[in-house]
């Protein structure tokens, strides 16, 4: 009979009050932990993936600092054969011991000149010339050689 008035009235048991909250609670806290955790799965991947970036990145400049390193050490290579080339030495110890231009100094530069243009035809890299201009300068600013001009402008650079 206790029974029949519970169900006429709805007037419900503790226990199924109990179920009336906790249920709902459950199903939240449920929802809470999954969207916790892909939200945590999410920012890892993330977190991850620009490490991974970063990683990357030093990589690449990486070889490209050694790349360039050692593209600037054959440049350097070069300006050391052009130093130790005997037709350059040649002009610069005779201009020293007192050679004129008239008896000899200019031919010295025309030399020099041609072979600047020779050098300058030989280095390639990757089927390219790496040179556009080879110019010899004294200390005084004059324009000794130059692989651009026909040896007629030779003189103050401007």
């Amino acid at each position: 009979m206790k029974q029949l008035y519970l169900k006429k009235n709805k007037i419900r048991s503790p226990h199924q009050n109990l179920l009336l909250y906790i249920i709902p609670a459950m199903a939240g806290l449920l929802l809470f932990g999954y969207a916790w955790f892909l939200i945590h799965l999410v920012y890892a991947s993330h977190t991850n993936l620009q490490k991974f970036a970063l990683d990357r990145l030093q990589t690449t400049v990486t070889n490209k600092a050694y790349h360039l390193g050692y593209f600037l050490s054959e440049r350097k290579q070069d300006l050391q054969v052009l130093s130790k080339d005997k037709t350059i030495q040649a002009y610069f110890l005779n201009k020293a011991l007192g050679m004129t231009w008239a008896y000899g100094l200019k031919g010295s530069l025309y030399n020099i000149n041609a072979k600047l243009k020779k050098y300058l035809q030989t280095r390639t890299f990757a089927g390219k010339k790496i040179y556009s201009r080879i110019a010899l300068i004294d200390c005084e600013n004059t324009v000794l050689a130059d692989t651009q001009s026909e040896n007629k402008n030779l003189g103050i650079l401007k």
